[in-house]
């Protein structure tokens, strides 16, 4: 893992919702919280653009090691 990962998250949550917001909580929570996306793909790759990645990532102690991938074509 980096070094500082969660230091640097934790300044990029303050930047998007700051600690004096009413509900901040709820506010990270949300941003935080699991999630299905939608990513087109064409030749069995992934229709990112230049800078778009995708980071599976879990803040729970008893997180699942697995992730589920549907494709739909």
């Amino acid at each position: 893992m980096q070094t500082g990962f969660f230091e640097d998250l934790e300044g990029l949550l303050e930047r998007i919702v700051p600690s004096d917001v009413a509900g901040r909580e709820r506010v990270v929570a949300a941003l935080l919280a699991p999630r299905n996306e939608q990513v087109p793909f064409t030749d069995g790759r992934l229709c990112l653009g230049r800078f778009q990645r995708i980071l599976l990532f879990s803040l729970d102690a008893e997180h699942r090691n697995e992730w589920t991938l549907t494709l739909l074509g």
